[in-house]
């Protein structure tokens, strides 16, 4: 078995260069085969994991990503598209030290914290991930009000990386933004969604999500019953409602429980399914921003949104390894800016 680590630059290099050196310790202190590769630039992962694993061809191989949700996204948009990447189990140690994205494993706990060594000794396990056109998802794609608040959090984010590098501090700045984002190009335009080959919906939509997993980076439960791992997406849509009733509904939305909101329930203003596949097209061909998994962005007018079961095998973090050599990263945070892709 041979390890390699993506470790993502950090705003805070001298944090970043003791996780460096701890992951060298603990692989000298296993003796096992590794490289490690600290990536800088937009999309770097992707090159860089294309070229590992031709160089690993056939050799068992554990990527361990060190980042942020763009930092896993751009990894496995690299990985998935080689035929031998079956041989290939991946991990992820988030920066902000907290990944409640996997709570729907369920031997995982929204909320939990784990660390390099826990990674390295846990077992794999199977885990979908979202085709949307040519690229690859992990946990959601979205559109509508909630994309406009994840470009406002980006842009936030990018101007402000040392305020912002805290999970804590994200929370407490997180209803400001999404409350200004309300104000900022609510869709107009109707969706029109051809679901599982059979069923067509068209609505004027305030937000929409297919989502693979329960949460996303923004910190919304956009999908309370989605699970990585049972070959389904789930589809949220929210009508639009008026807008003296916004801030409530979001806030159902952020907890899980806006399918239950009586207001939304009298007047009909949800749209749920359970999925494997749909096609989106926007009023008049219109194009409207597109993000993945929370941080990355698409332009585009028409989307073919599928499930892929079983794409890859993600390492759940063996929670039974407690070390006193356990490394944290909760005061790291990616440098990278954040940028609109197109393909």
């Amino acid at each position: 078995m041979k390890y390699l680590f993506i470790v993502k630059r950090s705003v805070n290099t001298l944090h970043e260069k003791t996780l460096v050196a701890h992951i060298l310790r603990v692989c000298l202190s296993m003796r096992v085969h590794y490289d490690v590769v600290v990536t800088e630039t937009f999309m770097q992962e992707e090159s860089v994991v294309k070229l590992k694993v031709v160089a690993a061809r056939h050799e068992p191989l554990r990527i361990i990503v060190c980042g942020t949700m763009e930092t896993l996204h751009f990894v496995i948009n690299g990985l998935i598209d080689d035929d031998e990447h079956k041989n290939i189990e991946l991990g992820y140690l988030p920066y902000d030290g907290i990944c409640d994205v996997f709570s729907t494993f369920k031997d995982i706990a929204a909320g939990t914290q784990w660390s390099i060594e826990n990674l390295m000794y846990g077992k794999s396990v199977s885990m979908d991930v979202i085709k949307v056109n040519k690229r690859y998802a992990i946990s959601t794609v979205n559109f509508g009000i909630d994309t406009r608040f994840a470009l406002l959090r980006a842009w936030l984010c990018s101007w402000l990386p040392f305020i912002y590098s805290g999970y804590g501090m994200q929370r407490r700045l997180t209803a400001a933004i999404e409350y200004a984002s309300i104000f900022s190009r609510i869709p107009k335009h109707p969706v029109t969604l051809f679901v599982n080959g059979y069923e067509t919906i068209i609505e004027d939509y305030f937000l929409l999500v297919f989502a693979n997993t329960r949460t996303y980076s923004g910190g919304y439960i956009c999908s309370a019953d989605a699970e990585s791992d049972d070959g389904q997406l789930g589809l949220y849509l929210m009508k639009r409602v008026p807008f003296w009733n916004i801030p409530k509904i979001l806030q159902s939305y952020r907890n899980g429980t806006v399918l239950k909101n009586d207001f939304m329930l009298r007047n009909a203003l949800n749209v749920s399914r359970r999925i494997v596949k749909a096609d989106v097209s926007f009023g008049e061909g219109k194009a409207v921003d597109v993000c993945l998994d929370g941080n990355v962005y698409m332009r585009e007018s028409s989307l073919r949104v599928e499930v892929v079961p079983a794409a890859v095998r993600f390492i759940v973090p063996n929670l039974s390894i407690d070390t006193p050599t356990s490394f944290g990263t909760g005061l790291m945070s990616s440098v990278t800016l954040k940028a609109d892709y197109s393909h």
